[in-house]
């Protein structure tokens, strides 16, 4: 199973993500920018 890290600059974005994975169990919200995230396989941007 993989586990899915999403960052979250901004506070509303967090509480968004929160809300809509509240019953995921792979799912890991990071209120913060990318770079804070310590380790990471693979990342995707919007950008």
């Amino acid at each position: 199973m993989i586990k899915l890290i999403l960052s979250a600059p901004v506070p509303a974005m967090a509480a968004a993500f929160e809300l809509y994975f509240q019953n995921a169990e792979n799912v890991e919200i990071i209120p913060g920018p990318f770079e804070t995230i310590p380790e990471f396989d693979c990342m995707v941007s919007a950008a």
